[in-house]
């Protein structure tokens, strides 16, 4: 069978856990000896005569090709706020994309298509695939909010706004091909479905992605604490530290390690100098479960409604306990001895934190 999982970034210039998603999917496929293509974006624009530059890599063909835009979406983050606009409504538009798609799909003839998130593609590249037997995995809420961010503690204006709503009615148009739709929680499925989404589409629960294995708790190791993730304020991880330096005035043998890199690290490493906080940067997959092995507790404080993090099953696998925000999709996967905290409540937080080393 020929599988083509279409995706904004892929490899090396993977970024979060919906990439480790195509990844472990792609994988999964090659295993079970099907052909594999991938369909993704390359930062900048290459210099081939079809614009659309393959490379093989572990088993997989990686088609790249650059959106016709400002920037590309690996550097969208660099963009001053009024040019994000404008970048947002060329990629809602944008029909040189799904152009080159419709190309890689001809030539590939795929038995089967699974878009992911497509932000930076061009959003109309799921109507490429509307001719094969496509299925479309939601991983956050970009298609409810330009930023694909929905914090818990605000008004959250971005999403109750006119242009976020002519955004939605826009990509519910847009989406209107996709007839089925996974989801990696059924919190995730439900928020869309609130907003109008996938009215007659087939949406099903599938937890792609590392799975929630049951493994024995350790015992030991809590007072060494870990976070994975991106250094950013949707993230909590300045609330974290806040949490972790009242708890260690409880407990001097408290130490938390932080594995991850972001736009608030150096911000956060000067502000929060102190030995028994370890600052790690961005580790690769294998040095990650070394962090596993030596951690305790795992502590996952988004502000932001989160889907289903990799995260906490990968620490899951390794006994960590878990402590983490009551929000999104995450209570799903969380066993009566974890512990959710309010988003945000850096009181609660340290008292968890406190509780149950």
């Amino acid at each position: 069978m020929r599988v083509v999982l279409i995706h904004n970034l892929y490899g090396k210039y993977a970024r979060g856990g919906a990439e480790r998603v195509v990844e472990l999917q792609a994988k999964e496929f090659l295993r079970a000896g099907h052909t594999v293509h991938i369909i993704s974006t390359a930062p900048l624009r290459l210099a081939t005569a079809a614009g659309v530059h393959a490379t093989q890599e572990q088993g997989v063909t990686i088609h790249r090709y650059s959106s016709v835009n400002i920037v590309s979406y690996y550097h969208l983050g660099k963009l001053p706020k009024v040019l994000r606009y404008l970048w947002h409504t060329i990629d809602l538009f944008d029909i040189h994309s799904p152009f080159v798609v419709k190309g890689i799909l001809k030539k590939v003839n795929p038995d089967v298509v699974f878009t992911h998130n497509v932000k930076g593609m061009g959003m109309r590249v799921v109507r490429a695939a509307a001719t094969y037997d496509h299925i479309h995995v939601l991983h956050d809420v970009q298609l409810i909010t330009p930023s694909g961010l929905v914090l818990a503690n605000s008004t959250n204006r971005e999403v109750t706004v006119k242009l976020a709503r002519l955004y939605r009615a826009i990509l519910q148009r847009t989406f209107k091909t996709v007839k089925t739709v996974w989801g990696q929680s059924q919190w995730i499925l439900d928020f869309h479905k609130g907003f109008g989404f996938f009215a007659e589409a087939t949406v099903e629960k599938h937890p792609l992605g590392v799975q929630c294995l049951p493994h024995d708790t350790k015992t030991t190791q809590r007072h060494q604490l870990l976070y994975v993730g991106q250094i950013e304020s949707h993230k909590g991880v300045k609330e974290l530290l806040e949490a972790f330096m009242s708890a260690q005035q409880t407990n001097p043998e408290l130490t938390l390690v932080i594995v991850g890199d972001g736009s608030q690290r150096k911000i956060l490493q000067q502000k929060f100098a102190h030995e028994n906080i370890k600052w790690m940067g961005k580790c690769n997959a294998q040095e990650v479960q070394v962090h596993y092995e030596h951690a305790g507790i795992l502590i996952v404080p988004s502000l932001c409604y989160e889907n289903r993090p990799n995260v906490i099953c990968e620490a899951k696998q390794h006994g960590l306990h878990i402590i983490a925000s009551a929000i999104g999709g995450m209570p799903e996967f969380l066993s009566a001895a974890d512990v959710q905290v309010k988003p945000g409540d850096v009181d609660a937080l340290a008292r968890a934190i406190i509780d149950n080393v």
